[in-house]
């Protein structure tokens, strides 16, 4: 798990060791977050535009099926 800002100002600076485990785990940690709310803000974005797509097709179909009994006169 990560430190927080507080714990790394508290931090034995002679066990360097220790401190470069803490850096990788505190830069997987982050790293980690920031993928997962980037691939929810895309699932979002894909499924907004998922969504109006559809709409979109569901009312051009709406749209011609209106307009084909007018013209089979």
């Amino acid at each position: 798990m990560g430190l927080t800002p507080a714990e790394w100002s508290t931090q034995d600076v002679s066990n360097l060791h220790s401190l470069r485990l803490a850096a990788v785990s505190t830069f997987k940690l982050l790293k980690s977050t920031l993928y997962v709310r980037m691939s929810k803000e895309h699932s979002i974005r894909v499924s907004v535009h998922i969504a109006s797509r559809e709409g979109h097709i569901l009312v051009s179909d709406m749209h011609a099926g209106i307009q084909s009994p007018q013209h089979s006169f």
